[in-house]
């Protein structure tokens, strides 16, 4: 259970003083826990700043090195004492807003990215709805060629002819 890692943690950063051995630790989880456990180390971290202030930092490095793509700023933050002087955290906190920074690009990006898509597919479909097909007496089904004459048909984007049913039995569906 979670209440467990956190102890774990607790036990390794506070008591044997070992952050690498807490970072393995949360390493060796299943991919399900490991984010959560990640969060509550730098929690462990950032609560343990009155006894000992590198902890800060070492919390700071966490988020550095790790990307901070999975760790919970805010909930690391709410074990941290009220009456704890915001200056200690700058490390911490200077990390954790670069990380989210990182974040808040990639997504800017992603977005980007996925309205340039939309925008090539309206294009397409414009040019789709545009494209006319003009049926004679002569119009013959490339499938079966017979004419097409007052029959449903489908115009394939090879700009060939088919009757539906010709189209739907050769199995284009």
């Amino acid at each position: 259970t979670l209440g467990r890692h956190k102890e774990a943690l607790t036990i390794l950063t506070h008591d044997a003083k070992d952050i690498d051995a807490a970072e393995r630790y949360c390493d060796d989880l299943p991919p399900a826990q490991r984010n959560t456990s990640l969060t509550s180390l730098v929690s462990t971290c950032l609560e343990g700043y009155a006894t000992d202030p590198s902890l800060v930092s070492k919390a700071a490095s966490l988020v550095l090195h790790r990307g901070c793509a999975a760790l919970d700023t805010m909930s690391a933050l709410r074990g941290v004492p009220a009456a704890a002087a915001l200056s200690a955290f700058v490390p911490y906190l200077s990390a954790a807003v670069s990380a989210g920074n990182g974040r808040l690009s990639a997504a800017r990006l992603a977005r980007a990215m996925l309205r340039g898509e939309i925008l090539r597919a309206r294009g397409d479909l414009a040019r789709q709805r545009r494209r006319s097909v003009t049926i004679t007496r002569e119009t013959v089904c490339v499938e079966c060629r017979k004419r097409i004459g007052d029959a449903v048909f489908v115009s394939s984007p090879d700009e060939t002819i088919s009757h539906y049913a010709c189209y739907r039995d050769l199995g284009h569906d």
